[in-house]
């Protein structure tokens, strides 16, 4: 609950809502397009920064802290996003996801490497994390949708921001802390879930 939760209402607000809220900036839709696709690129390598160097502030708070600050992170992008009306600073805003992706998700590993076996990480990942946070799109993109129909983006911003935030704050209390675990095993287990999800992700081309 939550991976739904946070996750797939993050990705609904990310993938379906944010390109023409910001498109819709500019005068031009072919000059949006154009400026969201460079500002995607830079995320992308700033993204694969923060792959690098999450492990480490991971490994210092924890995993249950690490998936709340990535949610906080969620909620302050989606809620920003509705406030502010300068694509300066929206486009800095989404440059957050460079930063709350990687650290989800690999908190996501640690809290099932700290929780269960191991050896099942890249399955439980890939049914428990990755089909479960796209089942929860699936379901939840149509009231979405029927909400920004009848509201538009300020309101529907505000109602995900307003989601993600309950769900973390149940998650506080719910989310069990992590048990005594071997680095190594965490480590292997990363190596494994990277490579069970390339080839998750690559059979869909």
């Amino acid at each position: 609950m939550f991976v739904i939760g946070t996750y797939s209402f993050y990705t609904i607000y990310d993938q379906q809502l944010f390109p023409n809220f910001y498109t819709g900036f500019f005068e031009k839709p072919e000059d949006g397009y154009q400026v969201y696709g460079y500002l995607n690129s830079f995320q992308v390598f700033l993204e694969a920064t923060c792959m690098i160097i999450a492990p480490y502030f991971i490994n210092k708070m924890g995993a249950k802290k690490s998936l709340l600050v990535a949610a906080l992170v969620m909620i302050c992008r989606i809620a920003l996003s509705a406030t502010l009306d300068n694509i300066y600073l929206i486009s800095f805003v989404k440059l957050f996801h460079a930063i709350e992706i990687p650290l989800f998700i690999l908190a996501m590993f640690k809290y099932i490497v700290g929780n269960f076996d191991a050896r099942l990480s890249a399955t439980l990942y890939l049914v428990g994390f990755n089909i479960s946070s796209n089942l929860g799109v699936i379901v939840l993109s149509w009231f979405v949708g029927k909400l920004f129909d009848n509201t538009g983006y300020a309101t529907t911003f505000y109602v995900l921001a307003g989601v993600v935030l309950i769900t973390s704050i149940i998650a506080i209390f719910t989310l069990s802390d992590e048990k005594k675990q071997n680095n190594n095993d965490f480590k292997l287990a990363l190596i494994i879930i990277k490579m069970g999800t390339y080839c998750f992700h690559f059979s869909f081309y």
